[in-house]
């Protein structure tokens, strides 16, 4: 409920709970005939002890001693009954409901029995067993331990709601790091295939203008390529629906293919297109793949890199290896190793990154099959 409502609800309550009063009141004055003092000033006393309750949510306790002020002061100028005590009954349950004390409950009953005694005081004291004292009191207890139930139903509630926003945030976090990895594998392999071709091209402007030409078709084809997956990524920032596929083990052939354009020997083996290598573990040994390709191109100096991918003892084998032997920062480390990482350690799998026994750099991961089913 909004801030408004909730005033609008209290305001409402309060002039409810205000008639009531008054009309006790006047019962009481005219059913009695002991002598008292004038009306009015009984009257003024009723509404005293209900005009509290428009504050009852932000300061209930205030209502109730108004009520309990109010009350005593009725009895103590001697007219009958004790009608002003009604407002007690939500003044009760308002401090149970919204107190933000621990003892609130306590509170509340504290309030019930200092209203008890009111009544077993003079002028008119009535036995405190009596039903006109112990019945309203009954009735005051029961409305706290209502309003203490209430409230412990609304701080569940906002509890759930709480963590349902952490998880929601959690979610959300998770997933613009999935799109920043995405869209990290797919600019960073097109941004290094198109460095590469544009200083071929570049360097062949005047001396082989065809191999020039076929340089920049690789760059237009690359930036071609990786279109529609940085459109897919961004779509996924936006919320969009119909995102395109993810790219799997068939897409490898390209990205072997603009290795080669780059200039390296690529040597590509594939499991058989029949093997049940689930789509996800598809989605990540293509951007293990891809991050590899990518560092060998900018870094390694390599003349030659040997993919392999393959199903063994119930995981996805993925194998990168090149002659390289300018390393620089390298695939060792940066983001882009750290991607690649988190990635294989997403699904359960595991990835070693180092210098090979016979020279180069290697990078091998090891994704359950199991994990991912």
């Amino acid at each position: 409920m909004r801030p408004w409502q909730e005033t609008r609800v209290d305001q409402a309550l309060t002039a409810a709970v205000g008639a009531i009063t008054v009309i006790g009141v006047a019962t009481e004055l005219a059913a009695t005939v002991r002598p008292h003092p004038p009306a009015p000033w009984a009257y003024a006393l009723a509404l005293a002890a209900s005009a509290p309750l428009v504050a009852r949510r932000r300061a209930p306790l205030l209502a109730a001693l108004a009520g309990l002020a109010a009350s005593l002061a009725y009895n103590a100028a001697g007219y009958p009954g004790l009608a002003p005590a009604l407002p007690l009954f939500a003044a009760c349950y308002s401090i149970t409901a919204y107190g933000r004390s621990p003892w609130s409950l306590a509170t509340g009953m504290a309030v019930v029995g200092a209203a008890s005694l009111i009544p077993t005081l003079p002028p008119h004291p009535m036995p405190w067993t009596s039903f006109p004292v112990l019945g309203p009191s009954a009735a005051m207890a029961w409305m706290a331990v209502l309003g203490s139930a209430a409230r412990s139903r609304r701080l569940a509630a906002d509890e759930r709601v709480e963590h349902a926003r952490a998880e929601a945030a959690r979610r959300l976090a998770e997933d613009r790091l999935a799109v920043a990895r995405e869209v990290h594998d797919v600019l960073a392999h097109t941004i290094a295939t198109i460095t590469v071709q544009s200083g071929l091209a570049l360097d062949a402007l005047d001396s082989d203008p065809e191999q020039a030409r076929a340089a920049m078709q690789a760059v237009r084809a690359a930036a071609k390529k990786a279109r529609p997956q940085v459109r897919a990524a961004l779509e996924l920032l936006r919320g969009g629906e119909g995102v395109a596929p993810q790219p799997g083990l068939d897409r490898l052939a390209e990205l072997a293919d603009q290795a080669r354009r780059a200039g390296l020997r690529v040597r590509l083996s594939l499991p058989p297109p029949d093997a049940p290598v689930p789509p996800l573990l598809q989605l990540t040994a293509y951007r293990v793949v891809q991050e590899a390709l990518t560092n060998v191109i900018r870094h390694a100096g390599a003349a030659e890199v040997r993919v392999g991918i393959g199903v063994e003892d119930g995981a996805l084998v993925v194998d990168v290896a090149d002659d390289g032997t300018e390393r620089g920062s390298g695939p060792g480390g940066g983001f882009g190793l750290a991607g690649m990482r988190e990635r294989v350690t997403s699904v359960g799998g595991t990835l070693t990154a180092g210098p090979a026994g016979a020279g180069g750099f290697r990078v091998h991961a090891r994704l359950p099959l199991e994990e991912a089913g």
